[in-house]
């Protein structure tokens, strides 16, 4: 049950259904970025059954990455009403193959990835523990490849780009206000 008035929840809801359709409409690109670094541009020869799982994991991270931005522009309890709102709707709106057990695999996404404080490093130290390091490193398991230094790298840039897209485009969109 929602904490707030109809006129409240109301425009939560649209915020909500606004950040839904951008993150769906960034999933193809995003998680064709990821495969393409993680795999390889031939992919399909080898990895064709893994796209739908990539493309599940960049969603649930997408999801993980606006949570840790509107807790950050909003504040815990706006931004927890949010993001309810948006997993919500992406359990109803994300490819079919992805909705079976989605609010299930998007909350032990949350938790885990919650262990990782930083996005990223500052300056030139190390990702090792960040979270765009480890995210990197559970889609090169799941492509089964191994953690080389030049593919822990792109996948790094294209998590950099996500964080950068999704704070941009929430802007854009007003979810944030």
């Amino acid at each position: 049950m929602w904490p707030f008035s109809k006129a409240k929840r109301a425009v939560v809801d649209e915020r909500a259904g606004l950040a839904t359709t951008f993150l769906l409409d960034s999933l193809e690109r995003n998680a064709t970025a990821v495969i393409n670094t993680a795999a390889g541009r031939n992919w399909r020869e080898t990895q064709y059954d893994a796209f739908p799982i990539i493309a599940r994991e960049v969603l649930l991270f997408e999801l993980h990455i606006a949570s840790r931005l509107a807790m950050k522009k909003q504040g815990e309890n706006r931004a927890t009403q949010l993001m309810e709102a948006i997993a919500s709707l992406m359990a109803k709106r994300a490819p079919e193959v992805m909705r079976p057990r989605f609010q299930d695999e998007y909350a032990v996404r949350q938790l885990f990835y919650t262990k990782f404080a930083d996005f990223k490093p500052e300056d030139d130290q190390s990702y090792e523990g960040t979270l765009f390091w480890e995210f990197s490193k559970l889609i090169l398991k799941v492509t089964d490849q191994h953690p080389e230094a030049s593919k822990m790298q792109g996948l790094n840039v294209i998590c950099d780009d996500m964080l950068h897209r999704i704070d941009e485009g929430f802007e854009q969109l007003g979810v944030y206000e």
